[in-house]
C-alpha cells in the first residue's frame, strides 16, 4: 500500500556503516516464496545476510520465504525482526533464522551483524534525531506506490515524523512502539525528508506516525514544521487521536497551511461502554471537538471503527451507527472504514481471549474483515454481518 519505512531505514543504517545493503518490499513486488527460491538458486554472488521483517499477518510468508531460500541452497545468515518476532521470538527463530532481533534495532543492528551474533537479542533504539533519513535509492520497488488512498492521487510516499504511542488499547497489534512516550523528529529533519521526496518527483505523502495529533507535542513543533514545508506544496495525510485537550485550533490551522488534507481517527466505537472496555478512553467531547476543529480548518476526516470488540453488544453498535450517521450528515465525517476486531498475538485482548476460553477463530493470517465462524461471545456471526452492513451503509464513502 505504501513504501515500507523500517527496511528502507535499516538499509540506510547499514550502508552508512560501510556495508552494501538493499531493501525490497516482497509484497509490493508480488514475490512468491517459490520465485524467491528460484532467484537464490540461480544467484552466483549470494548475500552474506538476508533479513526479513514481519507483522503477524505476514509471519507465514516470512517463514515460507526463509524455507524457500534454504531449500535453494542459501547457507548465509538469516536475521528476522519486526512486530511478530518481537512478540514470539522463539517461533521466529524456529523458521530457520540464525538471529532474531526484538523491538527497535537501529541502535545495534550493525553491532549484531558485524559480531556474528546468533540467537535471540533485544534491539536497541537509536535517538530519533540520529536515525538516518531513508535513502530511497536502496529500495525496491521505488519510493512511490499506487497506495490505497485516493485523496493522495496517483503516487504516494511515506515518512516518519515521530515514533511511539503512549496509549495501551487492548486490541492494538503495534506492540513495538505502543505504551511508550512519543518521540519527535526535529522540524529540520522533517523538512529535509519532505524535500528529498519532492525532489524525487513525488508530491503526496502519508506521514505514518501512530498519533501525530491529539497527544502532547513539543512547543511550536507543528508550527515550525508548517513554516518549513508550506513552500514545498506537498499534500500529506496522517493519523491522530481525538482529544479535547491536545487537538487545538492552532495545530489544525498549521497542518492545513502545510497542505495536510486528511486525518484518520481511530475512534473504534462511539459507545462509552466500549471505550472503557477497549481502554481507548475517548469521550464524546474528545471525538466531536476534534472532528469539528479539523473540519473547520478545511481538513477531511476519516474515521476507523471496529466491529466485535470486547463485550460489544447490539446496543453498542447501534450507538456507533447513529453517531456515524450524525457525523456524515453534518459533514464532519468524510470517509469511514470498519474492521473486525481480532485477538492479535501479544495483545491484551489475546490474553483475555485465552483466559476466558473464547470459541473464536484466532488465525491472524486471515484478513481483518473476515468474520469468525462462531462470531464472538457477545455477537453471533449473523449479527456481525448484519451490523457490518448497517454501519458501512451509514457512511459508505471510503478511500
Amino acid at each position: 500500500m505504501l513504501p515500507v519505512l523500517n527496511i528502507a531505514i535499516l538499509a540506510t543504517v547499514l550502508n552508512e556503516a560501510g556495508h552494501e545493503a538493499h531493501a525490497e518490499d516482497l509484497d509490493a513486488s508480488t514475490m512468491k516464496p517459490e520465485r524467491l527460491g528460484e532467484i537464490f538458486k540461480n544467484m552466483i554472488d549470494k548475500p552474506d545476510v538476508v533479513g526479513f521483517t514481519s507483522l503477524s499477518v505476514s509471519a507465514r510468508g516470512a517463514k515460507e520465504c526463509i524455507s524457500a531460500i534454504r531449500k535453494a541452497g542459501y547457507t548465509g545468515m538469516v536475521v528476522v525482526g519486526g512486530v511478530h518476532p518481537t512478540i514470539k521470538p522463539d517461533e521466529a527463530y524456529s523458521w530457520g533464522a540464525d538471529l532474531v532481533i526484538t523491538g527497535e534495532c537501529e541502535g545495534n543492528i550493525v553491532e549484531l551483524l558485524e559480531g556474528g551474533f546468533v540467537g535471540i537479542y533485544e534491539g536497541k533504539p537509536m535517538p530519533i534525531n540520529e536515525i538516518p533519513s531513508p535513502n530511497w535509492d536502496l529500495y525496491t520497488p521505488g519510493i512511490d506506490y499506487p497506495g490505497q488512498y485516493r485523496m493522495l492521487e496517483n503516487k504516494a510516499a511515506s515518512a516518519m515524523w515521530s515514533r511511539g504511542c503512549p496509549h495501551k488499547c487492548i486490541f492494538c497489534g503495534g506492540l513495538v512502539f505502543n505504551g511508550q512516550k512519543t518521540r519527535y523528529r526535529s522540524p529540520e529533519i522533517v523538512e529535509r525528508e519532505m524535500r528529498d521526496i519532492r525532489d524525487r518527483g513525488v508530491k503526496n505523502v502519508y506521514v505514518y506516525d501512530d498519533e501525530i495529533i491529539g497527544v502532547p507535542q513539543p512547543d511550536n513543533w507543528m508550527h515550525e514544521i508548517a513554516d518549513r514545508i508550506e513552500p514545498l506544496k506537498m499534500k500529506w495525510i496522517a493519523q491522530g487521536r481525538c482529544s479535547a485537550k491536545y487537538a487545538t485550533k492552532e495545530i489544525f490551522d498549521d497542518m492545513y497551511r502545510s497542505d495536510c488534507r486528511l486525518i484518520s481517527w481511530g475512534i473504534e466505537s462511539f459507545s462509552q461502554n466500549m471505550q472503557k472496555n477497549m481502554k481507548k478512553n475517548l469521550t464524546e467531547e474528545d471525538i466531536w471537538h476534534t472532528l469539528q476543529l479539523s473540519h473547520d480548518a478545511g481538513i477531511e476526516n476519516n474515521v476507523y471503527t471496529i466491529l466485535g470488540g470486547y463485550k460489544e453488544t447490539v446496543q453498542d453498535l447501534a450507538i456507533t451507527a447513529q453517531a456515524l450517521k450524525k457525523g456524515a450528515k453534518s459533514g464532519l465525517i468524510n470517509y469511514h472504514q470498519t474492521f473486525l476486531c481480532k485477538p492479535m498475538p501479544g495483545t491484551e485482548l489475546e490474553a483475555i481471549a485465552e483466559k476466558e476460553n473464547w470459541e473464536m477463530n484466532k488465525d491472524y493470517f486471515v484478513g481483518w474483515t473476515d468474520v469468525p465462524a462462531d462470531g464472538t461471545p457477545w455477537l453471533t456471526k449473523a449479527e456481525i454481518l448484519k451490523w457490518k452492513n448497517i454501519i458501512s451503509g451509514v457512511c459508505s464513502k471510503i478511500y
